[in-house]
């Protein structure tokens, strides 16, 4: 009985969740005009809440939930997020610019036209979201997941993606000038007519990728293995190519000078 009652007792111990950590004060200001600046949100479900316009600059929203809610058009500049959920979320043209998103989940999330601008998104979890048009400038985006995600025409100008994960990603049209690949995972990806000049793709996983009409010049491919590739009319001007191995890449309309 005495063993009985203390794995009881070891079992609450462990499984009682723990209690949230947001001032209610500042909750209770969001619900009722809408607007909490610098307030702390951090743990809170929101989940039952429209969040349309809503505005959070400097906020703290690490660990809140909003799982399946619309926050359309919201500001949340520099907002801490850390390790919130997002999941299914409708975020379609929200400012999210230099915000601490590290460790934070969109899986499903609708990101259409989002601003991430200057955020921190390390380890962050795009799986199949939508991200059409959205703004990936200057993120600093290492071991990011994107796989399955629409980034048509995305802009991920100057962004860290060391070893992110864009298998099978759609970045058709999008914008990578001088951002950083080293050793991402673009497996089966389509970069189609994608601006990657000055990208630094070392070491990085482009098997089965659709490159056709790619712009490439003075990219860094330095080791990065591009095996059945998809090469046509891609433009590899001026760019370093040292031990690439191009396997059996579809490469006869590729431009090297």
């Amino acid at each position: 009985m005495k063993n009985l009652f203390y794995g009881l007792l070891l079992t609450l111990l462990f499984t009682t969740t723990p209690a949230a950590a947001y001032n209610s004060s500042d909750l209770n200001q969001l619900m009722s005009s809408g607007s909490c600046a610098y307030g702390d949100l951090s743990g809170a479900d929101l989940s039952s809440l429209d969040l349309t316009g809503a505005n959070l600059p400097g906020s703290n929203l690490t660990g809140a939930r909003l799982i399946s809610r619309a926050v359309l058009t919201a500001r949340l500049i520099k907002t801490k997020l850390a390790g919130a959920v997002f999941d299914k979320v409708v975020l379609n043209k929200t400012v999210l610019t230099d915000a601490e998103l590290a460790n934070t989940s969109f899986k499903a999330a609708q990101l259409n036209y989002t601003n991430f601008s200057g955020s921190d998104l390390k380890t962050a979890d795009f799986t199949q979201a939508n991200a059409f048009r959205a703004k990936f400038a200057n993120c600093d985006l290492q071991f990011a997941v994107f796989y399955l995600t629409n980034l048509q025409e995305a802009t991920l100008d100057s962004s860290n993606c060391l070893e992110a994960d864009l298998t099978q990603a759609n970045l058709s049209y999008a914008w990578l000038y001088n951002t950083n690949l080293h050793e991402a995972v673009l497996v089966y990806a389509n970069l189609f007519n994608a601006k990657m000049n000055n990208a630094n793709l070392s070491n990085a996983n482009l098997t089965g990728a659709t490159l056709s009409q790619a712009l490439l010049q003075n990219a860094n491919l330095n080791n990065a293995m591009l095996d059945k590739a998809v090469l046509d009319q891609t433009d590899f001007k001026g760019a370093s190519m040292n031990f690439t191995d191009f396997g059996t890449a579809f490469k006869t309309e590729a431009i090297f000078e």
